[in-house]
């Protein structure tokens, strides 16, 4: 009887225990799929990302105590990562970040990254762009990758889809050269 009594026990404070840990909506972590870059200028050693106006009011807003991660993940392996983190009072008024000290003509992830705390939640996300610095003349370069997703993140992987198009000219030469043959020296 007191078996049975101390499992009855058990069972409802599990289960009261569980409820409010685990179904109590405050201080969720949720994920927004939202975009945050404008458009993004190269320079030989960096990057000048110019932010939407539309994120800034959504997501940036003081009250929220956002935070704002910008980082540069270079495709070349030995690179080092740029990474810098901004708050709202610097960038709100001149809408803009800068990445710099990157090497010239190298191909680089570029995240924005954010977060945000309101009362009870936690909110973050990214927008990410794939972009080469420019080369010592000034040229940039054109990429068929059109879009590159952001799947999952842990703390030591990222992974991503990218769709590229394959939408650009190509040229095809062949050349029909006359065919001579003395047919009496194979006989």
């Amino acid at each position: 009887m007191t078996i049975c009594f101390i499992l009855r026990l058990i069972i409802l404070f599990w289960s009261v225990f569980h409820t409010f840990v685990y179904g109590n909506p405050k201080y969720q972590r949720i994920f927004i799929s939202a975009r945050a870059i404008n458009f993004i200028d190269t320079t030989k050693h960096g990057f000048r990302i110019v932010l939407l106006n539309s994120f800034l009011e959504a997501h940036l807003s003081p009250t929220q105590i956002p935070t704002l991660f910008v980082s540069a993940i270079p495709l070349k392996s030995g690179e080092p990562l740029i990474s810098k983190v901004f708050y709202p009072d610097s960038i709100r008024e001149d809408k803009q970040v800068y990445l710099s000290d990157l090497r010239e003509q190298s191909w680089y992830y570029i995240c924005i990254e954010w977060e945000n705390f309101n009362r009870h939640n936690e909110t973050t996300g990214t927008d990410c762009r794939l972009l080469r610095t420019l080369d010592r003349f000034g040229k940039s370069a054109d990429t068929t990758v059109e879009d590159v997703e952001l799947i999952d993140i842990t703390a030591t992987t990222m992974q991503f889809k990218i769709r590229s198009i394959t939408n650009f000219p190509m040229r095809c030469v062949s050349l029909l050269y006359p065919f001579e043959s003395n047919l009496s020296e194979y006989h």
